[in-house]
């Protein structure tokens, strides 16, 4: 059975940011475009950051980290704007700069050492920790359209990791995403490897604690997940990501993973310190982190598409990869959503989900949405005759909404936008009828009848067997073919 502390999302002990997937701030009106340029000098000891940011574009008049706990640590805020420094004011939630005219440069220090001390960043052995959003201050509103560039002026030979792709002349560029959403980043003590897989690099980087498993181990580990998204995206669904491995004291191979969007695509992995190689063989997390790089971001409150399916798929994909073998695959389906029906409460699926965090009627969600994915990929393929599945609808998901104004935005997608997309793409309201009968619902999806027509033959709860004679039978051995 597989751990429930995966599937909670919890925070990640002050290495991941705590600040929110959007930041709350306002929309229209917003600026005309600028040009931002970053450079941040990290103290030797590691207690302390100078940053100094040149802004060429409207005027500044308010400054936030996109993490508000990173305020305190802030300090020395003074502005430029030509006619000599000026002290910025501590205002709320942020720094009033008093500037009104174009052409601005903005310099302050930050306490790091202060940041460990309030939890808000974190020590692992040698390394620190610290959230973007901690250190970066920026315009309150951000513009119509802008450019940001950041340089690390780093300790010799100090390692890093961070989300963003380096340039030819070792700048980053930073994009909305950057601003708005959840970022990872570390400075020293780190093991840093680079993966190639399906023309694909992942910047892997260990922090610093000792772990039993060998970095061979660990590299077959992730490659082996990695390469099992090819046979729904096609190959792995970025062409860069960072990939954290954060070592925790468990015997556990993997209790936890995240999938963090600010700046570019990153996966944070905790790693029990006491697991050996051999327990990250049948590791399910890293597929299912994975396979969350080719969807776009989902709106919170919609966890029953952006998770259950990806839960569904991540079954999916380590059957077809030979990770489990056909048995255990439906296995785990059967055990998922008996876990699922016990979880939750009296509310429909639809408020489950939207209070999930609230609630943690995680099972319920999650599973109640890989339910969702099972009854239209099986009517996808039945009704098509094996021309059409989920796997051309997770596609034509990442199509429409990868590379739309949203993403550049760094908006989330409602599920009710994606759902009639999908409706659209059909030509006709499959999508719609099939996820809104059990979204309505307070019963857990009756998955049964299902996974009889399906062959998947359970008594007392454990797959016997298969019965190739079963109506959907074909469909079956289908879904989990490469």
């Amino acid at each position: 059975m597989k751990s429930a502390a995966v599937l909670v999302l919890i925070a990640l002990a002050g290495c991941r940011s705590a600040s929110p997937p959007r930041d709350g701030v306002s929309s229209p009106p917003r600026p005309a475009g600028s040009a931002w340029s970053y450079r941040a000098s990290l103290a030797d000891d590691l207690a302390s950051m100078d940053v100094t940011l040149a802004l060429d574009g409207p005027a500044a008049k308010r400054l936030i980290p996109g993490d508000a706990r990173g305020l305190p640590s802030i300090a020395s805020v003074v502005v430029d704007s030509g006619n000599g420094p000026v002290a910025a004011m501590r205002d709320g939630d942020g720094f009033a700069t008093g500037v009104r005219g174009d052409g601005t440069t903005i310099r302050y220090r930050v306490d790091l050492a202060k940041l460990v001390e309030s939890g808000a960043a974190t020590r692992i052995g040698r390394t620190l920790c610290a959230s973007p959003g901690l250190w970066l201050l920026r315009p309150q509103h951000l513009p119509r359209e802008m450019s940001a560039t950041l340089v690390l002026d780093l300790p010799a030979d100090l390692p890093v990791t961070v989300p963003w792709s380096p340039r030819a002349d070792g700048a980053f560029d930073l994009d909305e995403t950057a601003f708005r959403w959840r970022a990872f980043a570390a400075f020293g003590g780190l093991a840093t490897h680079a993966i190639d897989v399906d023309g694909a690099r992942l910047d892997v980087a260990l922090l610093d604690r000792p772990v039993a498993a060998t970095w061979p181990g660990l590299e077959r580990w992730l490659t082996t997940a990695a390469r099992a998204q090819s046979s729904l995206w096609g190959a792995f669904p970025v062409p860069r990501a960072q990939i954290v491995l954060r070592p925790v004291k468990s015997n556990e191979s993997v209790p936890f993973g995240e999938t963090l969007r600010g700046g570019g695509p990153a996966v944070v992995l905790r790693v029990g310190d006491e697991a050996a190689d051999s327990g990250f063989t049948r590791d399910w997390v890293a597929v299912h982190e994975f396979a969350h790089l080719g969807m776009p971001a989902i709106a919170e409150g919609d966890a029953w598409l952006a998770e259950g399916f990806i839960q569904y798929y991540t079954e999916v994909l380590m059957g077809r990869a030979g990770m489990l073998d056909e048995r255990a695959t439906w296995q785990e389906f059967v055990d998922g959503f008996a876990r699922g029906a016990r979880s939750g409460g009296t509310r429909s699926l639809a408020d489950e989900s939207a209070a999930m965090e609230i609630a943690h009627t995680y099972h319920r969600v999650y599973w109640g949405g890989a339910a969702i994915a099972l009854f239209l990929d099986v009517e996808l393929r039945r009704t098509s005759g094996g021309a059409r599945s989920l796997d051309d609808a997770m596609r034509e998901i990442r199509r429409a909404f990868r590379s739309g104004d949203a993403m550049r935005r760094a908006e989330a997608i409602a599920a009710s936008d994606v759902v009639a997309h999908l409706d659209a793409w059909l030509g006709r309201p499959m999508f719609t009828e099939i996820a809104s009968r059990y979204l309505a619902s307070s019963d857990f999806p009756a998955t049964a009848e299902t996974l009889a027509r399906l062959g998947v033959v359970v008594e007392e709860g454990r797959v016997t067997g298969f019965d190739d004679a079963a109506p959907d039978a074909a469909i079956r051995r289908a879904i989990l073919m490469r």
